[in-house]
């Protein structure tokens, strides 16, 4: 009778390590996904950095040259889904809001001027795409606090101060709620 119990309790371990390995190697389109709102990493992190970098025109574009303009800092490449699928929010909130002092800067991150070119083209993006050398890139990147992954979007007001910071994809409504946070007041709203 021992060896009966000792028998049907190894099986019951054996069977519980094994529905647990199983479970733990589910196959990747089965893993659990993070709601956008949690990828929301920080509100209010102070001054952003100035940097400069060149265009896809090869004009040195900085910063400081959108002085009281809301900008959208955008770091992404032309390889990476998620920042292919958000690229089109990013040109309807240009044409949008762009009257309103809202200014676009996507930050090309290691895909090469050709092929951010021929992204830029093909998706009629007409907002400023600037690269550089990558350790520029990556020191820029470091500057606001690091980018760990792509694509990560800084939300910058006519201030100058980084209001927001989303890492990962988002869709359109989660940046226009943002946006009364960051534009500069109207010019009739003093009147």
């Amino acid at each position: 009778m021992t060896t009966a119990r000792l028998t049907t309790a190894m099986a019951t371990i054996l069977l519980a390590a094994g529905l647990a390995a199983m479970s733990a190697c589910r196959p990747e389109e089965e893993a659990p996904r993070v709601s956008p709102d949690a990828l929301v990493v920080a509100d209010n992190l102070g001054p952003a950095p100035d940097f400069t970098l060149v265009d896809l025109d090869g004009k040195t574009v900085s910063l400081s040259d959108f002085k009281g303009q809301a900008v959208i800092l955008n770091f992404w490449a032309p390889s990476v889904d998620p920042c292919v699928r958000e690229t089109p929010h990013f040109i309807e909130l240009y044409e949008a809001h762009r009257d309103a002092g809202l200014v676009v800067i996507g930050i090309s991150v290691g895909d090469s001027p050709d092929a951010a070119r021929a992204f830029v083209a093909e998706h009629s993006v007409d907002y400023p795409i600037l690269q550089g050398d990558e350790s520029v890139v990556r020191g820029i990147a470091e500057a606001y606090g690091g980018v760990s992954i792509i694509p990560t979007t800084f939300l910058i007001d006519a201030e100058r101060q980084i209001v927001r910071r989303f890492m990962g994809y988002h869709d359109k409504p989660a940046f226009e709620a943002s946006l009364p946070d960051i534009l500069p007041p109207s010019a009739d709203s003093g009147s």
